[in-house]
C-alpha cells in the first residue's frame, strides 16, 4: 500500500483507506496478546492500545468524523512499529489478515497521519514508542 502526497492520491483518501484496516489491526493485536512468544511488556502496550481504540476517551474525540479516528490508527501504527523491534515480523504476519505488506502499511500510516494530527497530539503518541 503506497500513500503519496500527489493530487491523485490525497491525504483524506489515503486515511480513509487506512481507517478501513482498523478491524485487521485489532485482530492482529489481539492475536499478539495471546501469543507466548511476545514479551509481557509488549502485551501490556498492546492491551493499552486496544483499550485506547475501544474506549471513548481520546486525545481527539471519536465523535469527530474521520479526524477522531486518526489518533487511534496512528497509535496502532506506532505500537506495531515498537513491537517489531522485539518480535520477529514473521510472528506478526501469522496474525495479519490484511492484503498488503504490514510494515509498509505501518510506515505509511505514520507518514500520512502526521499531516492530520496536531503537533501536541503527534508528540504524545510518538513518545509511546520511545
Amino acid at each position: 500500500m503506497e500513500f503519496s502526497k500527489s493530487p491523485t492520491n490525497n491525504f483524506k483518501e489515503a486515511m480513509t483507506e487506512i481507517l478501513m484496516l482498523i478491524p485487521n489491526f485489532m485482530a492482529l493485536m489481539y492475536g499478539l496478546i495471546k501469543d507466548s512468544r511476545v514479551p509481557s511488556i509488549e502485551k501490556k502496550i498492546l492491551a493499552g492500545t486496544i483499550a485506547y481504540v475501544i474506549l471513548p476517551l481520546d486525545l481527539m474525540p471519536d465523535a469527530i468524523p474521520f479526524i477522531g479516528q486518526i489518533d487511534d490508527i496512528f497509535l496502532v501504527a506506532v505500537t506495531l512499529k515498537r513491537i517489531l523491534t522485539s518480535v520477529p515480523e514473521s510472528i506478526l504476519m501469522e496474525y495479519w489478515n490484511g492484503e498488503k505488506a504490514l510494515l509498509g502499511i505501518v510506515e505509511s500510516i505514520i507518514e500520512t497521519a502526521v499531516n492530520f494530527l496536531p503537533e501536541q497530539v503527534r508528540n504524545v503518541l510518538l513518545r509511546k514508542i520511545d
